[in-house]
């Protein structure tokens, strides 16, 4: 049950990675085009990027800690 959780953060780790590329991409793009995108949206870009990115390492952070279920346990207990 846990691997849904996991799969969740992979994907909005992707997602992060993908709004910083669209706003270093428009950052790079301002200095070397005269007809480029206004700063403030890559601006938007990289700090949501951000913002995922750290909710996705909390998210992860939480998820190490908490304690694992000893599945061998459960077995034998509802084996009786």
């Amino acid at each position: 049950m846990r691997q849904s959780g996991l799969g969740a953060s992979v994907l909005l780790a992707v997602l992060a990675a993908v709004q910083l590329i669209i706003g270093t991409t428009i950052v790079a793009n301002h200095f070397t085009s005269t007809d480029s995108l206004p700063v403030w949206l890559a601006v938007v870009h990289i700090v949501m990027g951000l913002g995922i990115g750290a909710g996705v390492l909390l998210e992860l952070r939480k998820h190490r800690s908490r304690p694992t279920l000893d599945r061998s346990r459960t077995k034998e207990s509802t084996m009786d």
